[in-house]
């Protein structure tokens, strides 16, 4: 994407004042607009930490991911990625069985 479709795209690393658009989403996204792409919040460490976490978890070692256990909040954050993973999956299947 050029500078001019990032700012209608609502880019995350373009300054708030020069962003013009709205965020790309699905076109039946059921939630609000997030505030800015989600390409930028991909890239967030927390949120690559948190699938990193989610997907050790789902092949049983989350343990071998962390030294200690993981407080609560990187329990949430897991629970919360874990969740958009289940989503994704679900809406997927809907669309093939829609054909």
């Amino acid at each position: 994407m050029d500078k001019t479709q990032r700012q209608y795209a609502n880019c995350g690393w373009i300054p708030a004042p020069d962003r013009k658009g709205r965020a790309l989403v699905p076109p039946d996204y059921p939630y609000d607009y997030p505030e800015v792409c989600s390409g930028y919040y991909t890239s967030l460490p927390a949120v690559i930490e948190a699938a990193r976490a989610a997907s050790w978890r789902r092949e049983g070692a989350l343990s071998e991911f962390y030294d200690t256990k993981p407080n609560e909040l990187v329990r949430f954050a897991i629970d919360v990625i874990a969740g958009e993973f289940k989503s994704v999956e679900q809406n997927s299947i809907r669309k093939s069985k829609e054909g």
